[in-house]
């Protein structure tokens, strides 16, 4: 019963964002078998459903109502022609847009950048590198 109401209200959700159309739009596509677009609304559901990982999901209540494997949700994951930064900001967009569609600005509004580097150190650590920081 949770499950089915999740759904109802994620597609709602989806209705307002028009999430297919976003997912299109940013070049998200996959072969054949589930949409990009299944996976990735099961996939937003997951916190809301409070369910941490994939695996978690497959251990959860919710294994039952869903029907695809693991795999479905890897595969997705791992895929490297994935547009998932063009994804990212198409959503974004829409979320700006929906909350603030006339763009108003508040008087009291900010804009944060964080620029602190990470200090990780390692030689068998996939994808780390040096990074000069010119303010010490």
């Amino acid at each position: 019963m949770i499950f089915g109401i999740f759904v109802l209200q994620s597609t709602d959700i989806l209705k307002k964002f028009n999430f297919k159309s976003i997912c299109w739009q940013s070049g998200a596509k996959k072969g054949d078998g589930y949409s990009v677009t299944e996976i990735l609304v099961l996939m937003l559901m997951m916190p809301l459903m409070l369910v941490k990982s994939v695996h978690a999901l497959y251990k959860s209540q919710y294994k039952e109502n869903v029907s695809m494997q693991k795999d479905v949700f890897y595969r997705l994951k791992n895929n490297e022609n994935m547009p998932w930064r063009s994804l990212l900001y198409s959503v974004a967009k829409k979320f700006r847009l929906l909350v603030n569609p006339d763009k108003n600005i508040a008087d009291n509004s900010s804009f944060i950048v964080d620029d602190t580097i990470d200090i990780r150190v390692g030689y068998k650590i996939e994808k780390i590198s040096m990074v000069h920081d010119h303010t010490w």
